[in-house]
C-alpha cells in the first residue's frame, strides 16, 4: 500500500468528524428544531454518550452468559462456545462440556479472554448443520433454567435463488479532473473534494472520510477544513474502506477503518487499527467462520463491535416465498481484539421474523432477501445494546446477558407511542445519549429529504417525542448511508450519505 501523509497529531482535543463514505458534509447547530422557524423548541443539552438506563426491565444476571445464547437456532457450524462474566480459570475441560446431538461430545482448546472475565471453547471439529448442541457450565447459565443450555446449528437447506439477470454496464465515468495527482507519487490518485463552503477555522480540525467507488482508488483519507489532503492510504485490488474514524485503544488515540469488498450494500472484510504514526496495531476479524461487514467497527475498551451478514434459510411464505427462502441474517459480534474470542453474538433471525422487513420481497431476485440490515451498534453501560435495522425502520434494545429483545422502537412492531415527527425510515447511526435521548440519521425515502433527529424516550410511559431535527441541505434525498457526530461546542458534523446509488460497486 502507498500512503501520503503530513503526520497530523491525533488529539482528542481536536474536532474530529467520522464519516461513513459520505458525499456531503455539513456542520450545524443542534438547539431547537430546523423544520419550522416559527416553532423553535427549547434547546436541550444532549450528552454525547450513554450514562443511564434505557429500560425498566431487569437485564442483570448473576450467572454466566453463554454464546451462542440459549435457544439460538442459527449458530455457525464453526462456532466457538463463549463463557462470559465468570473467572476464566474456572472454564476447564472438566468444568464444561459441549455435546452435539449428531457429532457427540467435543474436545477442543480453551482460550481465556484477555480481561480474565471469561473464556472460549474452540472445538477441534465443526458441528453439523441442523444439530442441537448442549452446553454445561460451572454455574447457572443466563437465560436457562440451570447450568445446562442448548442451541441449534443453522440449517444449510436454503432454497436456490434464480440466476442473476444481465444488466447494462452503468459504471460512471471518472476523468482526470475528478482525481488528485502528485508528482512524487504518480500512482496515487485520491478523489478531489468539492468544498462549497470552507470551514473558516480550517486548521483547527480534520475530517475523516472513506471514499469508495468502482472508478476511484478508495482508501482512508484525512483532510483539513478546506478539503486539502492531509493523509491518504491507497488500498489494493477491489478493496474499499468504510467507517474511518479516530478511536481509543489501550488508552491511546488510534485510527480505525473497515476494509474489504462491498457488494451492493453488504461487506466482506476486516477491521484495521493503526497508531498515531500510522503503523499497524491490530487487525480484527469476525469469529465463528464469518466475515466482518462494513457498517460498524466500534472499539469498546480492548474489544471491537462488528456487524455481519450471513445467508440463511428464512420463512417467507407470508410474502409468497419459500419456507426456507434465502435471507440475510444480521449478526452482531463483540470481539476480544487480543485473542479473537467472541464475547457476544446475536442473530436477527432468532428474534425478528424474516417476513417483517419493510422492503419489498422479489421472488425473482437473484439476491438473498435483506429483511433486517443491521447498520449500527451502540452498547450501553447498563447491560443493554442498541442496534439499528435499516430495513425494518426500527431500532432494538438487546439484553446483553441473554440476547433477548428488551424493546423495539419504530417500524411496524414498535413498543412506543411515536409522537409527531418521530417516525423514521431506513435510518442509520442510532446512538444512546445520556439517560433518555437517542439520535438517529433518518434517511427517509427517495422523495423525502433526510434528517438528523434527536428523540426524547420516556421509558416509563413508552412514549417518544421529537427534541430537534435538521433536514438535509437543499432538501436532498439520501438513499444510503449517513451519520452525525457531536462536537465539543455542541454542534454536529453530519455526513449526508449518498444522494444516488447509480453505478456499480466493486465485488
Amino acid at each position: 500500500m502507498t500512503s501520503i501523509a503530513q503526520r497530523p497529531h491525533l488529539s482528542h482535543k481536536r474536532r474530529l468528524a467520522a464519516l461513513l463514505g459520505a458525499v456531503t458534509l455539513v456542520a450545524a447547530s443542534c438547539g431547537g428544531s430546523s423544520s419550522d422557524a416559527d416553532d423553535q423548541k427549547t434547546p436541550v443539552d444532549i450528552p454525547v454518550a450513554s450514562k443511564g438506563s434505557f429500560t425498566t426491565s431487569d437485564v442483570s444476571c448473576s450467572g454466566v452468559s453463554v454464546y451462542p445464547s440459549p435457544d439460538t437456532a442459527t449458530a455457525s457450524p464453526a462456532t466457538q462456545v463463549s463463557f462470559r462474566n465468570i473467572d476464566s480459570t474456572t472454564i476447564t475441560d472438566t468444568a464444561v462440556t459441549v455435546t452435539g446431538s449428531a457429532t457427540g461430545e467435543h474436545t477442543g482448546d480453551i482460550v481465556a479472554d484477555s480481561d480474565g472475565r471469561g473464556a472460549s471453547f474452540h472445538p477441534e471439529k465443526p458441528f453439523d448443520a441442523g444439530e442441537t448442541v448442549t452446553v454445561t457450565a460451572p454455574e447457572q447459565i443466563c437465560g436457562a433454567d440451570d447450568s445446562s443450555a442448548s442451541f441449534q446449528i443453522g440449517s444449510d437447506d436454503i432454497a436456490p435463488l434464480p440466476k442473476p439477470k444481465k444488466t447494462d454496464d452503468d459504471t460512471p465515468e471518472t476523468t482526470a479532473a475528478d482525481l488528485q495527482h502528485f508528482a512524487s507519487e504518480p500512482g496515487l490518485e485520491p478523489p478531489v473534494l468539492d468544498v462549497t463552503k470552507a470551514n473558516p477555522n480550517a486548521d483547527e480540525g480534520y475530517y475523516f472520510m472513506g471514499p469508495k467507488s468502482a472508478t476511484i482508488d478508495g482508501g482512508p483519507m484525512i483532510t483539513n477544513g478546506d478539503g486539502n489532503l492531509v493523509w491518504y492510504q491507497q488500498v489494493s485490488g477491489d478493496d474499499m474502506v468504510a467507517d474511518f474514524r479516530v478511536q481509543t485503544y489501550k488508552g491511546e488515540p488510534v485510527l480505525t477503518w473497515w476494509e474489504g469488498v462491498i457488494d451492493k450494500g453488504n461487506g466482506t472484510g476486516k477491521g484495521h487499527i493503526v497508531n498515531s504514526s500510522y503503523e499497524p496495531v491490530a487487525t480484527v476479524e469476525a469469529g465463528n467462520g464469518y466475515a466482518a461487514d462494513m457498517h460498524e467497527f466500534l472499539l469498546d475498551g480492548d474489544t471491537a463491535w462488528i456487524t455481519i451478514y450471513h445467508k440463511s434459510p428464512g420463512d417467507l411464505t407470508a410474502l409468497g416465498g419459500a419456507k426456507n427462502a434465502a435471507v440475510l441474517d444480521s449478526i452482531v459480534q463483540q470481539i476480544d481484539i487480543a485473542t479473537g474470542n467472541v464475547l457476544f453474538e446475536w442473530h436477527s433471525l432468532d428474534h425478528v421474523d424474516a417476513d417483517t422487513g419493510a422492503v419489498d420481497y422479489d421472488t425473482e431476485s437473484a439476491r438473498a432477501y435483506d429483511y433486517f440490515h443491521v447498520n449500527s451498534i451502540d452498547p450501553s453501560g447498563d447491560g443493554t445494546i442498541l442496534v439499528s435495522a435499516r430495513n425494518t425502520n426500527a431500532i432494538y434494545l438487546l439484553n446483553r446477558a441473554t440476547g433477548d429483545l428488551v424493546w423495539t422502537l419504530g417500524g411496524s412492531q414498535t413498543d412506543f407511542d411515536m409522537g409527531t415527527g418521530t417516525p423514521f425510515v431506513f435510518q442509520h447511526d442510532a446512538r444512546l445519549r445520556g439517560d433518555r435521548y437517542i439520535t438517529i440519521f433518518d434517511n427517509e425515502t427517495k422523495k423525502t429529504p433526510a434528517r438528523i433527529i434527536a428523540l426524547d424516550v420516556d421509558i416509563d410511559a413508552k412514549k417518544v417525542s421529537l427534541v430537534w431535527e435538521h433536514t438535509a441541505p437543499d432538501d436532498i434525498p439520501v438513499v444510503a448511508q449517513g451519520n452525525l457526530q457531536f462536537l465539543e461546542d455542541g454542534n454536529t458534523v453530519t455526513g449526508w450519505g449518498s444522494s444516488s446509488v447509480e453505478g456499480k460497486t466493486k465485488g
